[in-house]
């Protein structure tokens, strides 16, 4: 190696039980837009066109059930809808479930109903850091925020709108996503595929010559480091303040932005909507909750913190115990 080379990547590879069988076939389709890349290996007598317009369908669907932007989405509606319970699609309904579930097994650290205090600091701008607001200013968005008391009506599959609950799924819909394309790819018949939207990626299955889905944990690197590389054996990778341009997470339990020096958290688990929700609640607990937690509940986490000579990045022991 030459002494101006690029050091070696450190490479992470999940432990398996039985490694999958590499794919048969050598064709990889790519389909990539504005939204994001899937690349896959057809099953033999696919039509690759479509394949191309079911993975359109089913992004187009995500942005119909979660994108706040859209007036016409369900959790738009549900978010302007006046105090009442409100039945929701099958489909908002798992999401809300599992979201909720997440929120209480992270106690907060990530929460679906945060999103009135989101669109406050966004109102509010970027200003704030130099003039924090006043407790009495958070008081009303913190009123109708927060997992612990936000209701479902189980029998008729309904969630309970008190009037101004903002529900908001911005920081994982790119997850679900990625979720929700692999699992139509796998009933498709598709063995091995990497779907990649965002900062989130997911691999399922080897290509041909044996290899896995490589993603960098942190994209972001120097020259003169390694970079660290996840082998996607089944797993998605999600990411938490990866665009230095996106304002940070909002903390539940103060109501405020976060403002430690944790510039950010990469997690790996088998879901990506997990992964990318679990980054953002170590994320959101800071350089010493957020490793204590992962470590607590053995999650392969890496955390990015800015320090006195520049970025360190941190791994979790699950982690470490990848590294091969």
């Amino acid at each position: 190696m030459r002494p101006d080379a690029p050091p070696e990547d450190r490479l992470f590879i999940p432990p398996v039980a039985a490694p999958p069988r590499p794919a048969t076939g050598r064709l990889v389709w790519t389909f990539e837009d504005v939204r994001g890349q899937v690349r896959l290996v057809p099953p033999p007598g696919a039509i690759q066109a479509r394949f191309r317009a079911r993975v359109g369908e089913l992004l187009d669907s995500v942005a119909a059930l979660v994108d706040r932007r859209s007036p016409a989405a369900e959790l738009t509606r549900f978010n302007a809808a006046p105090p009442g319970t409100w039945r929701l699609s099958d489909p908002l309904w798992a999401l809300l479930n599992d979201s909720l579930d997440l929120a209480d097994e992270v106690n907060g650290g990530w929460d679906p109903t945060l999103g009135a205090l989101t669109d406050f600091w966004i109102a509010a701008g970027r200003d704030l850091s130099l003039t924090p607001p006043e407790a009495a200013d958070l008081k009303a968005p913190r009123s109708v925020s927060g997992w612990q008391g936000f209701r479902l009506h189980r029998p008729g599959q309904g969630a309970v709108q008190p009037g101004g609950t903002v529900l908001d799924f911005d920081d994982v819909a790119a997850a679900v996503a990625c979720d929700q394309v692999m699992a139509a790819l796998g009933e498709a018949g598709v063995e091995a595929a990497c779907v990649r939207i965002g900062d989130n990626a997911l691999g399922r299955g080897l290509l041909w010559d044996g290899q896995p889905w490589w993603a960098p944990l942190w994209p972001v690197f120097e020259p003169a480091e390694p970079r660290l590389v996840a082998a996607l054996l089944d797993l998605g990778l999600g990411i938490s303040g990866l665009d230095p341009d996106t304002p940070a997470p909002v903390d539940g339990a103060s109501g405020r932005r976060i403002s430690h020096g944790l510039v950010g958290v990469a997690v790996l688990d088998p879901s990506c909507f997990r992964a990318q929700a679990l980054a953002r609640a170590l994320h959101v607990l800071g350089p010493y909750e957020g490793p204590a937690f992962a470590e607590a509940m053995s999650l392969p986490a890496l955390f990015v913190e800015r320090g006195a000579g520049g970025l360190m990045k941190r791994v979790s022991p699950t982690l470490a115990a990848m590294e091969g």
